[in-house]
């Protein structure tokens, strides 16, 4: 399922594509916990730190800091796009 999938590191090719990146910032407002979690690392560990410095999501708290977290995901990784280097 969904968490098996999120518990391996995406694939070269998979994190050339746009959509990897969308799917996962779209997790990160998913109601299980553990898939919030497991969407994060997937991203921090393809995004450089330096790129996502500013965005402090948590995956445990509150849906209204998500949510304003999220936004911040999607303007740094806008629809289509790849994350900048």
């Amino acid at each position: 399922g969904l968490i098996v999938r999120l518990l391996y590191a995406c694939s070269s090719e998979a994190a050339a594509r746009p959509q990897t990146y969308s799917s996962l910032i779209n997790l990160l407002d998913h109601e299980n916990l553990a898939v919030r979690e497991l969407a994060w690392q997937q991203l921090a560990l393809l995004v450089p730190p330096a790129a996502r410095a500013r965005i402090t999501y948590d995956p445990a708290g509150d849906a209204e800091k998500r949510k304003a977290d999220i936004a911040q995901w999607r303007q740094l990784i806008p629809e289509g796009k790849l994350p900048p280097r």
